[in-house]
């Protein structure tokens, strides 16, 4: 049943089933293929032989992601969160490497900048502008002088002085207005929304929310919130720390081999559902490690191949994409 190389080879991909129901009623069986630790593979087996085929029956060649091409309703918004390698002074290298990325991809992609990035690497960020990218401002504010790294959580005036300042970066560097925003920390708050407001920025994407999934506007700003993985037993989880689900995030969830199921499975949910959008997300710095930047590659390159190319979107998309 292996369509790849075995023994724990990075590269070694294995089928694996996801039965999803279609709004009709009819429950189609979806194979698609991921990445396995070794260890995990007798119980990928084990799960194998315990679904049921009900419309369909593989007969000898058992399809992997690639030869699936759903055709989708929601569009697909893939958002990056560019950051340069923060914990060594004058690195952007993960710069360079999600430029490479893009090339690659050949999709358009919506890019939330830091100010550093946008002071030192300004033709990167001018020619992704070129490229027919979407770029918005990304915003931490201890690496702005403030003393705590949560943006939502300071006041208005306070919230307004960081946004100011890396707006200017963008404007003087770069040379664009931005009008789109996401904060670090997918920090959120109604307070922000009205400093982003009264900053003229008028999309934002830092909501982290598993209820509140949908497009809406409060004052000016139109809030996209993220795509985000839960369950009864997340929720549990996650509960003490004020989080009811995660984001899409293929970095964080593809740099262990355990939690790569759970990701292509909540992608393909998000995918076959009614939602409004599925929004993916992940960090430039994640794409330095060799391992992982391959994994996240592979992710984007098979999620992106189910959809036809005019779903494939950057914000803003407004209410009813």
């Amino acid at each position: 049943m292996a369509t790849g190389p075995v023994n724990g080879s990075d590269d070694a991909v294995y089928p694996w089933l996801i039965s999803h129901p279609f709004p009709n009623g009819i429950k189609p069986s979806v194979c698609i293929s991921i990445d396995l630790y070794e260890n995990a593979t007798a119980y990928a087996m084990r799960q194998w032989k315990r679904w049921e085929m009900t419309e369909h029956r593989c007969n000898c060649s058992y399809p992997t992601l690639d030869r699936i091409r759903p055709i989708t309703d929601p569009p697909l918004l893939v958002t990056v969160d560019v950051e340069g390698i923060v914990e060594e002074e004058d690195d952007f290298r993960s710069v360079e490497k999600l430029a490479s990325l893009l090339e690659r991809l050949s999709i358009p992609v919506t890019l939330f900048v830091t100010p550093t990035v946008a002071i030192n690497r300004p033709e990167t960020v001018a020619g992704w502008v070129d490229a027919g990218h979407a770029v918005g401002l990304h915003v931490h504010p201890a690496r702005l002088g403030g003393d705590s790294d949560w943006l939502a959580t300071y006041d208005k005036s306070n919230i307004k002085t960081f946004l100011g300042r890396g707006q200017d970066a963008l404007r003087d560097h770069v040379g664009l207005e931005p009008v789109l925003f996401r904060a670090g920390r997918w920090s959120h708050s109604r307070t922000l929304l009205a400093a982003l407001d009264e900053q003229g920025i008028e999309s934002d994407a830092s909501q982290r929310s598993a209820s509140r999934r949908s497009v809406y506007q409060y004052q000016g700003v139109t809030e996209y919130p993220m795509t985000v993985f839960e369950n009864s037993i997340l929720r549990y989880v996650l509960r003490p720390y004020g989080i009811d689900g995660l984001p899409l995030h293929p970095d964080a969830f593809l740099g262990s081999y355990a939690l790569a199921l759970p990701l292509y499975a909540a992608t393909i949910r998000e995918v076959l559902s009614d939602r409004p959008y599925v929004m993916v997300s992940f960090h430039d710095y994640d794409l330095v490690d060799e391992g992982l930047r391959r994994r996240v590659t592979r992710y984007l390159t098979r999620v992106t191949d189910w959809y036809r190319s005019d779903r494939i979107k950057t914000l803003p998309i407004g209410r009813n994409p």
